[in-house]
């Protein structure tokens, strides 16, 4: 584990080109990013719709060749998630399987990740990491420790800064009794707060090493060179050279990559770039240094409309002294820019010939409702995968699902479902179906009142057949009525009500039965989403 840790810090040390806070603790836990947490509270990173912070409560994963799985979120009043457990559905029930549970400070900034497994019925102590920051919220130090009948310390990470708060050095150790470095990466800047030099050092079992790269920049902060050495017998020697140039926009036009060899620096690769007058690139040529002179490898090339969407890809390779036709995208747009079609050919026996077709489907918001990809068999396009996606009535991802087309049917199959949650953060699940769910919090004012406030509302019966009753009651006195809608799983609304103004709840003593009834015996069995003012809840028609 310990090793595993080291060689994960040396590649983020040696690839951070800009300063940044290393996030590196429990490899099982992936699904926090606690870096820039408090800078995306104070932003709002989440969606927001009148005054409502949604929030991913449960993502449910189903599988045709593993288990169901499902990974519950909690947060606190502030949005800020609290705990993150995850299950497989087993013999017919959900069975823990692990649980991380966080604590902050009051500017949002981690203070503990503890994770735990479910272990002969009970949750076990596993591992956890602990944090430490200065007065200006800059990560001083990540504890990592095990938990073997009591807490052992197991690897430790420490950073420094200087007056502009730049991460100025990470020193990262393991415990064996004492604290042994293993690494150290030190970092200088340019009063723009340009990176310029970054210096590694290591020592793994008693073999020692350094590595280093010195940055420059032209006016604008755009890198023009990278130089990397390594040290060897004390003394410094150069290993590979990076040299860019840009326009005026700041768009790279070239991009030069050369080795030392020999005493003398000798040219690896280059590549060119060209753009419109919008910025949008037009051709990227690939070139590679053979026999004292550049050879043409790789001609990438782009045509855009006039609002910049591309609508022509293609790629040619050089052969035999000129380009040969390799593989082309043709795409259309709609009036929105969304993509509808994009249909991707193949470069034999002199001719195109068609490989792929993806045809997209969205809403009146934008949203993608259907992915179908088509082969190209026999002189004709045939099925082969199917993506259909739902949303809630505030954009929501709710459900996704794919499906291969097989022998003259669309069969769920396993593959690699992708989603945003409201903090435009993606998610990738493998399976065949995946459902999400949502929370939602307040959101406040800066003067501390509430943007908006909670209805105590009440829907029954849910399941329904041919009628609910809606009753609610607002926790903000005078808030008059509200608004009353219901949308389909497509988005769509298909009934309209108006507004409603307050009225008892069925389970309170003094009105029982009293609300509106709403006529559904006109919808179609399905989900449907009840939309009462600002707040949503599911409902459940069926016959």
């Amino acid at each position: 584990m310990k090793s595993i840790l080291f060689l994960a810090w040396f590649a983020l040390a040696s690839t951070t080109l800009v300063p940044q806070q290393t996030e590196l603790s429990n490899p099982k836990n992936f699904h926090l990013d606690k870096n820039n947490i408090a800078e995306k509270q104070k932003k709002g990173n989440f969606n927001e719709v009148q005054g409502i912070l949604y929030l991913i409560d449960k993502i449910t994963v189903y599988s045709k060749i593993d288990s169901t799985k499902r990974y519950t979120y909690t947060y606190d009043e502030k949005g800020t998630i609290i705990s993150f457990l995850y299950e497989n559905f087993y013999n017919g029930k959900w069975v823990n399987c692990t649980r991380n549970t966080y604590n902050y400070d009051a500017n949002w900034n981690i203070l503990l990740d503890f994770y735990e497994e479910w272990q002969n019925k009970k949750w076990a102590k596993y591992s956890r990491n602990t944090y430490a920051y200065d007065a200006k919220g800059n990560l001083l130090s990540d504890l990592f420790e095990k938990w073997y009948g009591q807490w052992e310390k197991s690897t430790r990470y420490t950073y420094t800064y200087d007056e502009k708060e730049n991460n100025i050095s990470c020193l990262y150790e393991e415990w064996y009794g004492s604290w042994l470095n293993y690494g150290i990466s030190t970092y200088t800047y340019d009063e723009n707060r340009n990176m310029l030099t970054k210096l590694i050092e290591y020592s793994i079992d008693g073999n020692t090493g350094a590595f280093r790269d010195t940055y420059t920049y032209d006016a604008n902060g755009n890198r023009l060179s990278d130089l990397s050495e390594y040290k060897n017998n004390g003394q410094w020697v150069n290993d590979s050279r990076v040299t860019c140039t840009y326009n005026a926009n700041g768009n790279q036009l070239t991009y030069l990559d050369e080795e030392w060899h020999n005493g003398q620096w000798v040219n690896g690769w280059r590549n060119t770039n060209t753009y419109d007058a919008n910025e949008n690139q037009l051709t990227f040529l690939e070139e590679g240094w053979q026999n004292g002179q550049w050879v043409n490898f790789s001609l990438l090339t782009n045509t855009y409309d006039s609002n910049g969407n591309r609508l022509i890809y293609l790629k040619e390779e050089w052969e035999n002294g000129h380009w040969v036709n390799i593989h082309r995208e043709t795409d259309t747009y709609n009036s929105n820019g969304n993509r509808l079609t994009a249909i991707s050919e193949s470069w034999k026996n002199g001719g195109w010939v068609n490989t792929i077709q993806n045809i997209f489907i969205y809403d009146a918001s934008g949203n993608e409702l259907n992915h179908i990809t088509k082969k190209w068999q026999n002189g004709q396009w045939v099925n082969s995968f199917r993506y259909f996606y739902n949303y809630d009535p505030n954009g929501n991802f709710i459900l996704g699902e794919v499906f291969s087309w097989v022998i003259n049917q669309w069969i769920e199959t396993d593959m690699a479902i992708n989603f945003k949650d409201s903090k435009n953060k993606s998610y990738s699940y493998g399976g065949y179906k995946v459902e999400v769910t949502y929370t939602h919090i307040t959101s406040a004012k800066e003067n501390g009142e509430q943007e908006s406030y909670e209805l105590d509302c009440s829907i029954m019966p849910n399941p329904a057949t041919d009628y609910i009753e809606i009753s609610y009651s607002p926790s903000r006195e005078g808030s008059g009525g509200v608004s009353f809608e219901i949308y389909n799983v497509y988005g769509v609304k298909v009934l309209s009500v108006g507004e409603i103004h307050e009225l008892p709840l069925h389970n309170s003593s003094s009105s029982k039965g009293e609300g509106v009834r709403v006529d559904l015996s006109g919808f179609p069995p399905g989900l449907y989403f009840v939309r009462l003012g600002s707040r949503t809840e599911k409902l459940m028609v069926i016959r």
